[in-house]
């Protein structure tokens, strides 16, 4: 290998080390982004769950209920892009683990596990959406609750920020989630109410609303997670970088002094027959 080879490697070496030192300020940015939109989300929740509560209550009064005819689904939602580090790879195997001891319907989100499902030839039935990126739009969040909301159960698998340094799989039960939101006030006051519509499509409503909510928010933490593991993994890659560019130019540094023992060397043979030459 020549000083110029070398000289290439250690340049592409540095160009990897800036990318991924930029990949990961954009990592951070985003992750502050999300946060906010999380809030934002957990704000609006708040405020709607106050009025499910009093609509809820108003409907039990009344011996109105919401017809669930189905049973339970598992939705695992994953990205449609890789560079996220391990987290997928540990999604999956926590979600394909639990729901083999859980009679289930199946929804897998995102691309990459889909693709991953087919690689293992997973053997179990599921359905499966790709949407444009990985945070849904409005119309494809609406096809999804509306596709689901006849389940009693939803099961959400998902990776769950703990902190920038860890992210864990995760699964929530979204539908006992509103309900125990809106029995957490039983005993309170209640203001009456006109409903307009009748108020059993206005339950049908907020209960759509917060499903709606739920599933965007772990949207959200889902995003958050992949975000803080890419951060995590582009760390990784400026001193896995460093570390390369390090050792090549340790490796220069011994064939240019392989090099220049050579030329002394040289110089010094050549010397010695010079003067062999002279004095015979």
């Amino acid at each position: 290998m020549t000083i110029q080879q070398i000289d290439q490697i250690i340049q592409d070496g540095e160009v990897l080390k800036v990318l991924s030192d930029t990949f990961g300020e954009i990592a951070l940015l985003k992750i502050r982004k999300i946060r906010a939109g999380v809030e934002r989300n957990r704000s609006f929740f708040g405020e709607i769950i106050e009025v499910y509560r009093q609509v809820k209550k108003e409907a039990s009064k009344r011996g109105i209920k919401l017809q669930k005819t189905k049973d339970t689904i598992s939705i695992l939602l994953a990205s449609n892009y890789r560079f996220y580090g391990g987290i997928t790879n540990r999604l999956l195997e926590f979600f394909t683990i639990y729901t083999t001891k859980t009679k289930t319907d199946r929804l897998i989100i995102g691309k990459t596990a889909i693709d991953q499902l087919k690689f293992m030839r997973y053997a179990s039935s599921y359905s499966s959406r790709v949407f444009k990126t990985d945070m849904p739009t409005d119309a494809e969040l609406l096809s999804l609750v509306e596709g689901v909301k006849g389940y009693k159960k939803i099961l959400v698998f998902y990776p769950q920020l703990k902190s920038l340094l860890v992210q864990n799989p995760t699964v929530i039960d979204i539908t006992q989630s509103h309900q125990n939101e809106s029995q957490s006030a039983e005993g309170a006051s209640i203001t009456s109410f006109i409903f307009e519509p009748e108020i059993k499509k206005t339950l049908e409503f907020f209960d759509s609303q917060l499903t709606t909510l739920l599933l965007e928010q772990l949207f959200l933490e889902s995003e958050l997670a992949r975000t803080g593991s890419r951060l995590i993994s582009m760390d990784q890659a400026q001193v896995d970088a460093n570390a390369y560019i390090k050792e090549k130019k340790r490796f220069k540094a011994r064939i240019i002094r392989t090099l220049n023992n050579n030329r002394n060397i040289e110089q010094a043979t050549s010397l010695a027959a010079l003067k062999r030459e002279r004095y015979s």
